[in-house]
């Protein structure tokens, strides 16, 4: 990154410092990657599991007079029960979209506090020219005040009166000082610069549309929320990790086809191809009840 992407810029704008927090903030990219590996976990949950092979062979039948050579290949294919795949795929899918939603969320985040940082930066800046241009007025109007008591054509009265006023725009003027630098500060450490490091001067401001209904602002503001929106997906979630976690009490079966050359002879040729099935039990009801039992107090 550079060391001062603002260097140059004549002014700076809302638009320029939301770019550049954006840009040079590394937790986003941090949640990008985290939502990108949730993601790589869809085809991986939703993928058959590898076929397997077997061979067997009796080393003794090689080249025996008794015997024809005799060896066994199986190949099978576990398949989970109907609906357990989707349901590891719909996890997955509602945790990326909450992945997704929460980078907004973050986007946003940091797009009000740019914004944020801005208008105080622009504020105090503005505020302190229109306190230091009175403060230069007062002290014009103190030298003639004080001119014309010097001739005795006025009361000391005025000379004092702008002095109390000289005084409390000095105090005022401190006091925008320090807000100005806290919001460098500010926007300065959420570009990742040095606190110090100097800023353009704020652009003006312009002057926006009116603003829309109320109520319809809340209506957009729900319906848009980041944040509302990643809740519902980790409800999503946790929904389909329970009916997964219920899916557990059903069987995985396992079919499988083989060549059987350890029957030999006549009788035993019709028998060498052979086709079969295997079926988990599910009988461990506590570990299974557990689970949905801890899947029902997350939807919860």
């Amino acid at each position: 990154m550079p060391p001062n992407p603002l260097e140059g810029h004549p002014t700076l704008t809302a638009d320029d410092a939301v770019r550049v927090v954006l840009e040079r903030n590394p937790t986003l990219d941090q949640m990008r990657a985290t939502a990108a590996a949730v993601v790589a976990r869809y085809p991986q949950v939703t993928s058959f599991d590898d076929p397997n092979f077997v061979f067997t062979t009796a080393p003794g039948s090689i080249g025996s007079s008794n015997a024809d050579y005799a060896a066994r290949v199986e190949v099978s294919q576990k398949f989970l029960y109907p609906g357990k795949r989707g349901l590891k795929g719909a996890v997955v899918r509602a945790e990326a979209f909450a992945a997704g939603a929460d980078i907004d969320e973050a986007r946003l985040e940091l797009m009000e506090a740019a914004a944020s940082a801005l208008a105080d930066y622009y504020l105090a800046t503005k505020a302190r020219d229109v306190v230091v241009e009175n403060r230069d007025l007062l002290k014009e109007f103190r030298q003639a005040a004080e001119s014309r008591y010097k001739v005795g054509q006025g009361p000391q009265q005025d000379m004092l009166q702008a002095d109390v006023e000289i005084a409390r725009l000095e105090e005022r003027s401190v006091s925008l000082r320090r807000a100005k630098l806290v919001a460098v500060a500010r926007l300065n450490t959420l570009m990742h610069l040095p606190p110090d490091s100097p800023l353009p001067p704020p652009a003006d401001v312009k002057v926006g549309t009116p603003l829309p209904d109320v109520s319809g602002l809340r209506e957009r503001a729900v319906a848009n929320r980041p944040e509302l929106r990643a809740a519902a997906a980790r409800v999503a979630a946790e929904e389909a990790a329970l009916a997964l976690a219920i899916k557990e009490y059903y069987p995985d079966v396992e079919v499988m086809g083989a060549y059987d050359g350890f029957w030999q002879g006549a009788g035993g040729r019709p028998l060498q191809w052979q086709l079969g099935a295997r079926v988990n039990l599910p009988v461990r009801y506590t570990r299974r009840g557990g689970a949905a039992d801890e899947a029902r107090a997350k939807v919860a």
